[in-house]
Order: structure tokens, then C-alpha cells, then sequence
């Protein structure tokens, strides 16, 4: 294919993804990490000094956040929840583009252009693509970082040094991603290197930079938080108990894989697979690690999401746009026929949630609904609603312990709320805030003791594991008064 050729390619795959996104990017913040990091993005644009998220902070995440928060005040929009949205747009384009650019050295052109699509169109994908999350980012450079691998040689031996950049910035944009994804790119490069055990001093120019750039965005904030902190993330990245390498869980994400590809996907997934083995083993043996490494991970995190599993479905993805291609070699309308028949079956599934929530702003709607309801100075206890209703109203909101000790309770009870009611400050509750409850001590306590008197109720969106379904519920509020 001629240079030109390919560029227009290029820019076709690039626009095809971006306009799909665009015309479905989220009204609102929808997921608590967006919130968080359009606010951090702010933060840090108007202070100059990167605002981390919690957890491991994300600092590259942030970074990016504030320069399209920047960009889209220059075009005179004050919006940082629409400039994070934006910019997962642009970035998960971006990395439909990478994967293209991949399978195109692996493969040929007819698999590398299917596998995009069916990329660019799978629900969990698509769904993290539309609002400000961090996964669109870390999966672009883990990919920019493999292609770059996959192009060393040693005449340009700067590819080495730009893959080592470039999984740094994925580290530095989602740790646990491209912790995952290190030893896959050590073994790409160990397996396919002729003269491998004489050159492992290459890997330095690797490992080097990628180190670098992690110390360089981490460091600072480890030093302000202290050093237990970040011996505790590297234990576990995802700030959560990984469960073994078989668990409970791992049924529940293996059916977030099964909903993302659909059954007949699945299955055109393992038999691609199988006729890639057959035809290319070192390429099959990547894909099966890269699927392995990633799936016996994210499957046994106790917070697994259907979002942390994208990155894991990529050699599935693969593995169908190579049956695809099998396909096309002998009945090229067949073929086609198939490839448009899956993208229709993963986007059916996912398009109804996003377009719901291209249209509304459930979290947004219902910090303004209790705004309306209650008073000025009124207090309002919540649990993960807190951000919502910090960022979208005037109004005070407060925790509780998650304790089983019930000592700690009722000094929280005499410390906060009698103190507030005893000065004519209204509190106010909404039921989900009991979830953190271990020991069910502060809702007993409060119904034992006070008086709950239900204000409305309105509708509102979960967005734990609701990435690939809605999670549309009624929300309740109550006042609490004495008794």
C-alpha cells in the first residue's frame, strides 16, 4: 500500500472512532473517578501544582486532565467535567489507532482494519471512552509502548528507548496497567530476539527510562504522604485484596467478557485463536501470555470492574479479527458480513446505557434535587454521593466510621450530630450511606435513637460495575430529628 494510502487509512480509523465517541460522550461526570479528575485537573491548572487523585494518585492522568481543561478554556468553556470526557475521546481513539498500527506489523492490513473496529465497538471500551477515566490513557501508551517494542532492532535502537517512555507514561497515567504489561514486553523482547542472552544489556535502555519516569512523577508524591504508603501500593496496586489466582470472582469476570464479546464472539475468539497457533506460534504465545497475565490479575481483585478487564480483552479481539480474515481469504462478502453482524451484537448492548447517559446526569440531577429540599446551612451525611454533592451544591456533607466498635459510634453521635442538632443545624441522610456499615452500629444506633423522617425519593445512577448496564435506582432521603 502507498504511504499516502496508508496515511488516509489511518485518518479514517482515527475519525471513525472519534465521531462514534464524540456523538455519545457523556453529559455529566458519571463515575466518581471523573469528578475526581476534572476537579484534580482544575486544581492543579489553577495552582500550578499537580492535585493527585486518591489511591496512587494517577499524576499523568491529572497532568493531561489540566492541559485539556486549559484547552477548553481557551475556547471559552469553563467545563472540567467536558474537558475530561474529551479528552478519554481523544485518547481512546487514539489507541484504536495504535492497535491497528500493531496488528499491521503482526499480521497484514484485512486483520489489523477488523480488529480495530471490533476494538473501537466493544461495550467496555466504548463506555470508559466516553467519560474522564484514566484506562483510555494507560492503554494507548501500554500500546504505543508494545508497538514500539515490536519495531526494535538493533539499528534503531531508539524504539527500545521510546517503549521504555512510554510504559513510564502508562505507569504513570495507571500504575497497575503497566505493572501487568512489564513482563509481557520483557518477554517480547527476550523471545523474539535471535541473539537474546547476549543482549540483555538492551533491555537498560528499556527498563532505564521507564524507571526514570516513574521515580520522577511518583517520588514526590510518596514523599508527602510518607513511605508506608507506597510499600503498601506496590504490595497491591489496586488497593484491593487480590484473591489467588482462582477465585469466586473470577466467574463473574469471566461473564463481563462474555457480555462484552457476546457468545458467538467468544467463540469465533477461541477458534481464531486456535488457527493462530496453528499458523504463527511465537505471535499466539504473546497473545495467549498478554490474555493470561492480565485476565488471572484483574479476574481476583476483589474491586474487579468490567472497565479494568478492557486491556485484558485486546488478544480476544485479535484473535476474532484473525478468524475474520481466515474467513475473508476464501468468501470476502461472508466475511464482511460476519464482521459487521459482531460489531452489531457488542453494540447493541452498550449503546442504550451510553446514550442514556449522553442525555443525562442522574449523579448531577440528584445533588441538585437535594439542594432544592433542604436548608442553607442543612448537613448531609453520605458515603461515595459526598463528591457530587460537594461539587454540584452548596451544601455540607459528612461521613461516618466504618467501625464495629461501638465506643467510636457514640462519640461520633455525641461529637457530630447532637452537636449539630443542639445548634439548630439541620442533618439530613441519604439511604445509601448505610453500605459502609460493617457492623450495622451506626444504623442502629441511629434508629434507636432518633427519628428518621423521609423527605423524597429521586432517582439516581450507580456506577459501581456499571460500566457495560445501567445502574439506575430510587434514591431516598431522610431528615434526622430527635426523638
Amino acid at each position: 500500500m502507498r504511504k499516502g494510502t496508508e496515511i488516509l487509512l489511518f485518518l479514517i480509523i482515527f475519525l471513525f472512532s472519534f465521531i462514534i465517541r464524540l456523538s455519545l460522550i457523556s453529559r455529566g461526570p458519571y463515575h466518581y473517578d471523573g469528578l475526581e479528575l476534572a476537579i484534580c485537573s482544575e486544581k492543579t491548572l489553577d495552582t500550578l501544582r499537580i492535585n493527585y487523585m486518591h489511591g496512587p494518585g494517577y499524576p499523568f492522568t491529572v497532568i493531561l486532565g489540566s492541559i485539556f481543561v486549559f484547552l477548553f478554556r481557551l475556547l471559552g468553556n469553563d467545563n472540567p467535567v467536558l474537558a475530561v470526557n474529551f479528552m478519554s475521546v481523544v485518547f481512546s481513539s487514539l489507541g484504536v489507532l495504535m492497535l491497528y498500527l500493531i496488528i499491521r506489523r503482526l499480521f497484514n492490513l484485512p486483520v489489523a482494519l477488523f480488529s480495530s473496529i471490533l476494538f473501537s465497538f466493544s461495550p467496555a471500551f466504548l463506555s470508559v471512552s466516553i467519560y474522564g477515566m484514566n484506562i483510555s490513557i494507560s492503554i494507548f501508551f501500554v500500546l504505543v509502548a508494545l508497538l514500539c517494542m515490536i519495531r526494535f532492532n538493533h539499528d534503531k535502537r531508539v524504539y527500545l528507548v521510546l517503549s521504555g517512555i512510554s510504559l513510564g507514561l502508562a505507569a504513570a497515567s495507571r500504575l497497575s496497567d503497566a505493572l501487568m504489561v512489564l513482563p509481557l514486553s520483557i518477554f517480547y523482547f527476550l523471545e523474539y530476539r535471535k541473539d537474546r542472552y547476549a543482549n540483555l544489556k538492551w533491555l537498560l535502555y528499556f527498563v532505564a527510562p521507564l524507571f526514570l519516569i516513574v521515580v520522577t512523577f511518583y517520588i514526590p508524591m510518596f514523599i508527602k504522604i510518607g513511605l508506608s504508603q507506597i510499600i503498601s501500593f506496590i504490595k497491591n496496586p489496586q488497593g484491593a485484596q487480590f484473591l489467588g489466582l482462582f477465585s469466586r470472582v473470577m466467574l463473574i469476570s469471566f461473564r463481563w467478557i462474555l457480555d462484552m464479546l457476546s457468545i458467538p464472539g467468544l467463540i469465533i475468539a477461541i477458534v481464531g485463536g486456535f488457527y493462530l497457533f496453528l499458523n504463527n506460534r511465537r505471535v499466539s504465545l504473546f497473545l495467549i501470555l498478554w490474555f493470561l497475565i492480565l485476565f488471572l490479575y484483574y479476574a481476583n481483585v476483589s474491586t474487579v470492574e468490567p472497565r479494568m478487564l478492557v486491556i485484558t480483552i485486546i488478544p480476544l479481539i485479535i484473535s476474532m479479527g484473525y478468524f475474520i480474515f481466515f474467513i475473508f481469504q476464501k468468501f470476502k462478502v461472508l466475511s464482511i458480513i460476519l464482521l459487521i453482524l459482531l460489531t452489531i451484537l457488542m453494540f447493541i448492548n452498550i449503546y442504550p446505557v451510553l446514550s442514556f447517559r449522553h442525555q443525562n446526569a442522574l449523579q448531577v440531577d440528584f445533588a441538585k434535587w437535594v439542594e432544592s429540599l433542604t436548608e442553607n446551612n442543612a448537613v448531609i451525611i453520605a458515603a461515595d454521593e459526598w463528591i457530587f454533592l460537594n461539587y454540584y451544591t452548596d451544601r455540607k456533607t459528612m461521613g461516618y466510621p466504618y467501625t464495629c466498635y461501638i465506643e467510636i459510634i457514640d462519640a461520633y453521635f455525641t461529637n457530630t450530630i447532637e452537636d449539630f442538632l443542639n445548634k439548630g443545624i439541620p442533618v439530613y441522610i441519604i439511604k445509601t450511606a448505610f453500605a459502609y456499615d460493617p457492623c450495622r452500629l451506626f444504623q442502629d444506633k441511629l434508629l434507636n435513637d432518633y427519628k428518621l423522617i423521609f423527605i423524597g425519593e429521586h432517582l439516581n445512577e450507580d456506577w459501581h460495575h456499571k460500566c457495560i448496564s445501567s445502574g439506575i435506582f430510587i434514591e431516598e432521603l431522610f431528615k434526622i430529628v430527635k426523638k
